[in-house]
């Protein structure tokens, strides 16, 4: 058989919903060289970028978010697409994953907020840093914590 040689596929299978890659095999396999060992010699570099290119516009922009939210990227940082992490689902592998994901976002919020209070500064300046302290944290489930100063307690 010489490297020139062409063959023809015949009876290639329509499918309804065609994958991407019965796209391409269906596209390369209409005409394919072989090389004098027997293999399909690799189509050219402008096949495979018009591939690159049908199957981007195949893919739509939900798709593309979606997948970003399955694996965990999000902009929401306050927990509200964390149901979408494929990971955290019931019958993922990390399924408990979500409640400590919440508790590591209640502990940073809650490290940033003492972070603030320097008792040292309120001393100096002549204050009392327990009268000075007012803190509501809200959480996903619509509990809300809050830290108040002794002297708010006993008034109440």
């Amino acid at each position: 058989m010489s490297s020139d040689s062409e063959i023809d596929v015949v009876g290639v299978e329509e499918e309804q919903n065609p994958t991407t890659s019965s796209r391409v095999k269906k596209a390369y396999s209409i005409e394919k060289k072989i090389e004098v060992i027997g293999n399909p010699r690799p189509p050219p570099i402008q096949t495979y970028m018009q591939w690159i290119v049908e199957a981007w516009n195949v893919v739509t922009k939900e798709n593309i978010i979606n997948s970003f939210k399955y694996c965990g990227l999000t902009n929401k940082t306050n927990g509200a697409e964390d149901g979408e992490i494929h990971c955290f689902k019931i019958n993922g592998p990390v399924s408990e994953g979500r409640a400590q994901l919440r508790q590591a976002r209640l502990d940073n919020e809650l490290a940033k907020i003492f972070e603030e209070i320097d008792l040292e500064e309120d001393v100096e300046n002549g204050n009392e840093s327990d009268n000075s302290i007012e803190i509501t944290i809200s959480l996903e489930s619509g509990l809300a914590l809050s830290i108040l100063d002794r002297n708010e307690l006993k008034n109440r």
